[in-house]
């Protein structure tokens, strides 16, 4: 970035100066050496244009500067050039910088003064004309100082060279963000020390990073995977601070542990799927990260002959391949995931070998991942998806998916005791001690329905989120926007009541949402985020109806605008009486 007809020789002063010093000792000539040369968090161009100072420093792992312009100082003045870049663009308020290396974004700058101790926003926006990036304000007073603070993010460098793709992430007690994906080569940006610095092959390895609560450290990030394909689908955090991964690997000399519950990979018959093939099948893995991502503290294959870890039997959406959860809970793991093998040694099963072609898989486990305290497959004659997993207040654990079974183990006391279409959702609550089944019910309409998400309220109530295909009832008082293809239920823990219904979206007839996370809080208010839009279409072939548009917005949105391929949040207000927040 080249500053136009700027002084050339301004002022440069360090500020937020570092407890530590760096030597630079290059070459043979010592009258070229540097010697306990300090370092800054900040630097400060002064006077850059007539009274303009420009202040660099880093946030967030960005690069951040700002614009401090003395009273009467002319905003005009300002004028960037990019050098290097093959184009620029200004999409939705954001610049775009297009480099051969990747596309850099500047997010939409802020303005403001402070005034008698008040903090007042002035319009701000970039104009782009002959490849010279200027601000275009809003009405200000110019008997004060106006600060325009634009923030650069290297949404490029972020992981690989070349292609690195988000799968999941969590965070622990201190606020610290774990991230979790694949990359297909070399070139991650792997920490010194970390357990893995080197990608080992095939199609894609794990790439697992961890992040400062505020995101201005990176805290360790690392590979995890052997010579074939490793794919993380789930992260969770233990009291320690170890990160678990849950996982499926088609590599058979993925990283286990001596005390490992399975130690060699049992692998299926070849599997393709749209972006990866798994040439000798695919085993579930668990692993344990150390707190510094240095070691592996536990690890193990988990699987039978056929494969495991992946989801072919029922999916509507991309990604719904690589659903499954791992909680932590009572000093002990517990996941769902999907196997098409039969026999996996299940302790205190409901059901101890598989019931159809692809069976839901639901196991606990010890803490070192050396044995399981127990597990069970769920499903029926059809096939059967387990997709999300959360622990209650007391000693259950929940469980939610999709069934194409009419034979699946249903309570008693149950709100829909009957499969209602040719793809039903499902619910089961276990005892999480002993892993008794204490109550379950199928979740759907006449058509196709899906149970992607779940979640708990204090009080033991359960709430789940999914897609369906059919007419959900919508409970009257309650938040929503009817023909809708999403829904969001309240049941008691016992799943014989059904304490609300919804269908959010456009209303229009359209898969609006893929839904990715889902949250109650403290207070009861709902959060769930999701996507949408031609990634979608394209690689599930389907047509070409689903997108993000025409989705409900609150007047403070932070993106008011979509192409149809975007991202999703929604917050709603306590029992989803009203939308607080979607954007």
């Amino acid at each position: 970035m080249k500053f136009l007809y700027a002084n050339p020789f301004p002022q440069i002063q360090g500020a937020a100066k570092r407890s530590f010093y760096h030597n630079y000792l290059l070459g043979n000539d010592p009258s070229q050496w540097r010697a306990s040369v300090p370092v800054y968090q900040q630097l400060n161009y002064l006077d850059l244009y007539p009274g303009v100072n420009v202040r660099f420093r880093g946030k967030g792992g960005n690069l951040k500067y700002d614009f401090h312009l003395a009273p009467h100082a002319d905003p005009r003045l300002l004028q960037m050039q990019y050098q290097g870049a093959d184009m620029l663009s200004i999409n939705k308020g954001h610049l775009l910088i297009q480099t051969s290396l990747g596309t850099l974004q500047e997010f939409i700058p802020e303005a403001y003064q402070v005034i008698k101790g008040q903090k007042i926003n002035i319009p701000c926006s970039y104009t782009l004309v002959n490849h010279i990036v200027k601000f275009k304000l809003g009405p200000y007073n110019p008997e004060h100082e106006l600060i325009i603070d634009p923030e650069l993010v290297f949404s490029s460098f972020s992981g690989s060279s070349i292609d690195n793709w988000g799968f999941t992430a969590t965070f622990d007690h201190e606020g610290n963000l774990y991230a979790g994906g694949i990359t297909f080569g070399l070139g991650y940006p792997t920490s010194p020390g970390a357990y893995q610095e080197i990608y080992k092959g095939g199609d894609v390895d794990m790439s697992i990073s961890k992040f400062s609560a505020l995101g201005d450290t990176l805290l360790y990030s690392t590979y995890v995977g052997g010579t074939d394909n490793d794919v993380p689908h789930s992260l969770v955090v233990d009291d320690d601070n170890q990160l678990f991964i849950l996982g499926n690997t088609g590599s058979s000399n993925y990283p286990v542990s001596g005390q490992a519950l399975q130690a060699n990979f049992n692998g299926g018959p070849p599997l393709a799927l749209r972006f990866m093939r798994f040439n000798h099948g695919s085993d579930i893995v668990v692993t344990k990260l150390s707190a510094d991502g240095t070691k592996v503290m536990a690890s193990t294959f988990l699987g039978g002959t056929e494969n495991d870890g992946l989801n072919t039997g029922i999916f509507q959406n991309y990604g719904d391949n690589c659903r499954g959860e791992i909680i932590y809970a009572d000093n002990k793991v517990y996941l769902i995931s999907n196997t098409r093998s039969n026999h996996i040694p299940l302790p205190n099963a409901l059901n101890d070998s598989i019931q159809g072609d692809q069976d839901a898989l639901v196991v606990c486990l010890q803490n070192d991942l050396s044995s399981i305290v127990w597990g069970t497959y769920f499903g029926g004659l059809g096939d059967d998806a387990g997709y999300s997993i959360k622990p209650d207040q007391g000693n259950k654990v929940v469980i939610g998916g999709a069934t194409r079974s009419n034979d699946i183990d249903i309570s008693p006391q149950a709100h829909t005791p009957n499969a209602q279409g040719s793809i039903d959702g499902y619910l089961a609550v276990f005892n999480r001690l002993n892993g008794n089944l204490t109550a379950s019910t199928y979740v759907g309409t006449s058509d196709q329905d899906q149970a992607f998400l779940i979640d708990i309220d204090k009080f033991n109530n359960l709430y789940v989120l999914g897609q369906t295909e059919g007419q959900m009832t919508m409970s009257a008082g309650i938040y929503g926007t009817p023909n809708s293809r999403q829904f969001i239920k309240k049941f008691d823990m016992n799943l014989a009541t059904e304490i609300w219904s919804t269908t959010i979206g456009s209303g229009q007839a359209k898969d609006d949402l893929v839904p990715t996370a889902f949250l109650v809080d403290e207070c009861f208010n709902i959060y769930l985020s999701g996507w949408n839009g031609q990634s979608n279409v394209l690689t599930n072939g389907g047509p070409p109806q689903g997108n993000t548009l025409n989705l409900p917005l609150t007047s403070d949105a932070l993106q008011s605008s979509t192409d149809g391929s975007d991202f999703y949040f929604m917050v709603l207000e306590r029992d989803a009486k009203s939308l607080a927040y979607a954007t």
